[in-house]
């Protein structure tokens, strides 16, 4: 529906969006239409009710009650007269009114009104719309404008045979089938509608029991929001309906309808044997169940949900009583025997417990956090409420339901009797607040693990580890120091230690390291992979692979940080852990983009984002922010860049964050840098080199923007001052042996030698720099590689060398053309108009095209095609459009035919 709004200024069309009563078409109808009115679009919308279906023209009268009457007025007579007379602006004629007039005039109107913006015609109900209002309708979207105007309605299923069906029928009309809800666009209305996030088995159950239909979901959520593990309460606005139906069975096919319910995918044979069954035969002979199998359906979810909710208290418990017999799941049996006992005792508790671990084992987050949920109602043993607080807490962050964690943490925080859970409650809460919420109060609650931990060795080295993570982007010096003492806690002769505690504390020691510009100590890394192997941390996030994985790229080792990230996100699903997703994709953005595969960093940015605010994950949110801006800079979307990234700055401001005020500086920066706007540039580079030194960041690709801001300085004549600030950079770049840093400030050294007029030292820069980045290999940070190229370009043209000039822009042009980068193949073009050589010949191949061109007269796929390019495979159709339109070919094997040709030459 939004490519519609998208494509408004370039093509008028009409979308009918069809579906069931409560599957959402109003809900999309009005994010639409506010979409539409934020954009700028004028939206002439109706809204009818049944009771208006025949009150002729009133919808005709509600969609154009906003236009200004100067629209009217430039209307031939006898179509003002009768369009007037339509929306009872004026007395009808004694002839009456013509209706072929009224609908011309309609269509006068809006084009006249979308000469100036776009106008979006919006009907929601259209079948409620009266006959004569449906009509004008139809005339209209049969003589659309080529642009400017969009009409979109909602229908139910039921009227499409209807009057309102004749738009249906109309060439060029397009109609959406709105199917049921999946889960995840069940949980997402819900948080909207409710501001409640369900994850796991409870939103299984809902989803389940509403069909897919978004009214019914809310409803169901409602009422079922404080019920873990327990089978779904029906609302009060469905129960009424349901129970009259029920009403018409019997107790025992009631009952046997509510065990249906209760249990997961009953068999008929465990249902009798529990002697739930039967009531069976007479529910299916009711239409209420059915049997396939072996097993028993409900015909609908809320017919057992509603069947459980009329159970009294007792009948419930002998239901989950017997269930818990036969049920094969240790999960299930618990779950029925919870539930089932009148006075639960310990063996009860204790397969909760059991059951919660193995739901967690299995990947099952969510599951066992309602179990444990379900074990708190019942425990009343002080010390072992703790300890499942603090279980059901960290269920509940894996699971993504961040806010459930918190109220658990909190509570062992609040309580007075608790010791040794205190620190564990602290530092479960900073590490849950890292992810949802600024530094500072993770901080703050780290700080505060570690004052809770005096005294106990191993609780204190825990607590300085997650200390270290958290002062990674404020201090790093501090952060270094944290990890140091957690690593001489547990790393001392004759301490026994959990390996997974002091794999963290090197994993954390080593980061820190790295960060501060020490390198990357591969050798600590892989004894903390190794330490982990055993028992590796909950959260895939948390595990030494997954941290070597994100910094691999800093090290220019591109290749290996996309393998480690891709087996972590594979890690993720197979495990369930929701929470960790967020961390993986952030990372996995950053290295498409400098690994030349922008369209993939696109997708990626856009899932991040989407994954970060489903798990309430606020850092994780701001990352992804910041990836969507970045990516948008590159490709000379700078609006959006912009935009994302001054809602980022300011965010960073309020809250003290120094990282995000950094990463967002660096992007406005760089949006002015394209621009040559490089005063502009150079303050905002300014603010995230303070910051960066600040937090203590001395790794030449974690300031990599460092580049942009030096060449910012020699662009405002500040050459000197450039020249300190490149100085330090080209050192720790050297001395790490980082090529594309390298290479970037060899490509600074060629701008401030040419700004000095010193041209041939510019020349031999420039080609160092091109030569750094050819040691990375093929489409490693591509966009810098071309950049340099440009540069080359740049500084050979200015010693009279425009041959050698011409091959170099033509490069760049290629590779910024491949990739997408606008501003940048402007900039290109620019040299090569100064050159004033002949721009390439039609059926000339660039060096990028060639190379597609060959891989596929191979027989490769187009996947196989971008693997091995380096690009995405739409850049591969792309290119390979651009060559058979070239060569005058159509097919690959034309092409290879026509590349063999040219090899016998």
């Amino acid at each position: 529906m939004r490519r519609l709004l998208r494509d408004i200024s370039t093509h008028s069309s009409v979308a009918v969006l069809v579906g069931e009563p409560g599957l959402g078409k109003s809900t999309i109808w009005d994010a639409l239409t506010r979409e539409a009115d934020a954009a700028g679009v004028t939206v002439l919308s109706a809204r009818p009710a049944e009771a208006e279906a025949h009150a002729a023209w009133s919808g005709l009268t509600d969609l154009l009650s906003s236009v200004d009457v100067r629209h009217f007025e430039s209307l031939p007579a006898p179509q003002r007269l009768a369009l007037g007379a339509a929306c009872l602006r004026v007395a009808p004629p004694a002839a009456g009114v013509d209706p072929r007039a009224v609908w011309a005039a309609m269509r006068s109107v809006l084009l006249d009104v979308a000469e100036t913006r776009p106008v979006l015609v919006a009907i929601d109900d259209i079948h409620w719309l009266d006959p004569a209002s449906i009509r004008a309708l139809a005339y209209l979207a049969r003589r659309l404008p080529v642009r400017g105007v969009v009409m979109v309605a909602t229908m139910r299923s039921s009227e499409t045979t209807g009057p309102a069906g004749e738009l249906l029928d109309i060439s060029g009309v397009t109609r959406i089938d709105l199917e049921p809800m999946g889960p995840a666009a069940t949980a997402e209305v819900i948080r909207l509608h409710l501001g409640t996030t369900l994850t796991g088995p409870a939103l299984e159950r809902v989803h389940a029991a509403a069909g897919g239909n978004p009214m019914y979901a809310i409803e169901l959520a409602r009422g079922n929001v404080d019920r873990p593990g327990r089978p779904t309460a029906v609302p009060a606005s469905l129960r009424v309906l349901l129970a009259r139906r029920l009403g018409a069975v019997s107790s025992s096919a009631r009952i046997s309808l509510a065990a249906v319910a209760a249990a997961v995918k009953p068999s008929i044979e465990q249902l009798r044997i529990a002697e739930l069954a039967d009531g069976l035969e007479e529910a299916e002979t009711a239409g209420m169940a059915r049997f396939d199998g072996g097993r028993v359906h409900l015909t609908h979810p809320l017919i057992g949900a509603a069947a459980y909710e009329a159970c009294d208290g007792m009948t419930r418990r002998h239901i989950h009583s017997q269930l818990a017999d036969v049920v094969i799941s240790s999960e299930e049996r618990a779950r029925h025997a919870a539930l089932g006992a009148r006075a639960p005792g310990p063996d009860v508790l204790a397969a909760l417990d059991d059951a919660a671990a193995t739901a967690s084992q299995r990947g099952a987050p969510a599951t066992a956090a309602e179990l444990l949920t379900l074990a708190l109602e019942l425990t009343l043993e002080p010390d072992a409420a703790i300890d499942r607080h603090l279980a059901a807490g960290t269920a509940h962050f894996r699971s993504g339901d961040t806010a459930a964690a918190r109220a658990h943490f909190m509570f062992i925080l609040g309580d007075p009797t608790a010791t040794t859970g205190k620190a564990l409650a602290a530092i479960r809460m900073a590490e849950m607040l890292w992810e949802t919420e600024e530094p500072g109060s993770a901080v703050g609650f780290a700080r505060r693990a570690v004052d809770l931990a005096a005294g106990d060795r191993l609780l204190l080295a825990e607590a300085n580890v997650v200390l270290s993570r958290l002062l990674h982007v404020i201090d790093l010096e501090a952060g270094a120091a944290a990890a140091a003492r957690a690593v001489e806690l547990l790393d001392a002769d004759g301490v026994t230690v959990d390996p997974m505690l002091l794999s963290g504390a090197l994993l954390s020691a080593a980061a820190a390291d790295f960060e501060l510009g020490l390198g990357l100590d591969r050798a600590r890394f892989q004894r903390a992979i190794e330490l982990e192997r055993a028992s590796p941390p909950g959260r895939v996030a948390d595990r030494a692979e997954a941290a070597l994985a994100s910094l691999l790229k800093f090290a220019d080792d591109l290749a290996g940080s996309r393998s480690g990230l891709l087996a972590m996100r594979e890690a993720v699903i197979e495990e369930g852990d929701d929470s960790s997703m967020p961390f993986v994709l952030g990372h996995l953005v950053q290295v498409e983009l400098w690994a030349s595969r922008w369209d993939e960093a696109v997708e990626v940015a856009r899932e991040h984002l989407t994954h970060a605010m489903r798990t309430g994950q606020d850092a994780q949110r701001r990352q992804a922010e910041y990836n969507i801006a970045v990516v948008a800079a590159h490709r000379g979307d700078e609006a959006a860049a912009s935009e994302f990234a001054s809602s980022l700055a300011a965010e960073a401001r309020d809250s003290g964050d120094l990282w995000d005020e950094m990463v967002a500086e660096n992007v406005l920066g760089f949006i002015d840098f394209c621009r040559d706007e490089h005063d502009s540039a150079v303050a905002h580079f300014e603010i995230a080199r303070r910051n960066a030194d600040a937090i203590g960041l001395r790794e030449p690709l974690r300031v990599r923007s460092r580049t942009d801001h030096i060449e910012s300085l020699i662009a405002i004549g500040e050459r000197d001052r450039a020249e300190v600030l490149l100085d330090e950079y080209e050192h720790r770049a050297r001395a790490l042996d980082r090529a594309s840093a390298i290479g970037a400030a060899e490509r600074c050294r060629a701008v401030l030698a040419a700004a000095r007029g010193e041209h041939q030292k510019a020349v031999r820069a420039s080609a160092r720099s091109i030569a750094e980045f050819d040691r990375l290999g093929a489409g490693m940070f591509a966009f810098e590689r071309a950049r340099s190229l440009l540069v080359a370009g740049r500084v050979l043209r200015r010693t009279k060398q425009k041959g050698a000039a011409h091959q170099r822009l033509l490069q760049a042009a290629d590779t910024f053309t491949a990739l997408g980068a606008k501003r940048f193949v402007d900039q290109v073009q620019i040299e090569l108009e100064r050159i004033g050589l002949r721009p390439l010949a039609p059926t000339e191949l660039t060096a990028g095209e060639r190379r597609v061109a060959e891989l596929a007269a191979r027989g490769l796929t187009t996947r196989q095609v971008a693997d091995r390019a380096f690009v995405s495979p739409k850049t591969v159709e792309a290119n390979l459009t651009r060559v058979y339109r070239k060569l005058g070919l159509s097919s690959r094997a034309e092409l290879g035919a026509w590349l063999e040709g040219q090899r016998q030459q």
